[in-house]
């Protein structure tokens, strides 16, 4: 059975520098995606902009997908083959996660299917946030981003 998927991403960028390792050619490799960036710097402004960072820019963006549960564990599986990433998939009412490493993820796209559709409450339709981070890189933290714009 396929159940629709409500997908949400959220990440950071300073400059061309994305915080906290977060892979975003992976939210971006999936189908139908889109994504808003808004203005972090300025403290409680968080204004859309078009995604045009210089080095000193701290942008928000927040993405989502409407996907079946087969094109996402399909999407997951494709892109683990080769890339050294942690995938966390968290069902944003129970809070319940799954996470899945690459490259050479082993689980086969029925089984992540599965996995996917069984997180919290059985239903057709369900919320999902998902966090991709890339483990061939060191995580800049967003205090580690601000020291160094503090020396401009």
């Amino acid at each position: 059975m396929d159940t629709q998927l409500d997908v949400h991403v959220s990440f950071q960028m300073v400059g061309h520098t994305t915080l906290y390792a977060a892979d975003v050619a992976f939210y971006q490799s999936l189908p139908n995606y889109t994504e808003t960036a808004m203005d972090a710097g300025n403290a409680g402004s968080y204004r859309i902009v078009v995604p045009r960072p210089n080095m000193w820019d701290f942008l928000q963006f927040t993405g989502g997908a409407v996907l079946s549960s087969t094109v996402l564990a399909t999407a997951i599986k494709a892109w683990l083959q080769s890339h050294k990433t942690k995938i966390t998939v968290t069902e944003t009412k129970s809070m319940t996660k799954i996470t899945y490493e690459g490259p050479g993820l082993k689980e086969p796209v029925p089984a992540i299917q599965n996995m996917l559709e069984t997180l919290g409450d059985r239903g057709t339709r369900k919320s999902l946030n998902i966090e991709a981070e890339r483990l061939d890189t060191t995580p800049i933290t967003a205090n580690e981003a601000q020291r160094l714009a503090d020396f401009r």
